[in-house]
């Protein structure tokens, strides 16, 4: 699972923020993409574009009231 858009003003929801997310990533994403541990980092990202895990880690990390 992809980073396709960082986060930023949601585009379904008003006075909200979203991120945008892909499975089927363009070569333009892949040629930004990093994992966590890349360069010594193992925080999470939703601000890289490209910035990946799998479909099952990101899932834990959805919640019905995430707070940033």
């Amino acid at each position: 699972m992809y980073i396709l858009t960082p986060t930023g003003p949601a585009k379904t929801q008003a006075n909200s923020f979203g991120v945008g997310f892909t499975i089927a990533p363009t070569q333009e994403i892949l040629d930004a993409a990093n994992r966590p541990g890349d360069g010594g980092n193992y925080s999470v990202s939703i601000t890289k574009v490209g910035y990946n895990l799998t479909v099952s880690h990101a899932r834990g990390f959805c919640g019905r009231n995430i707070l940033f």
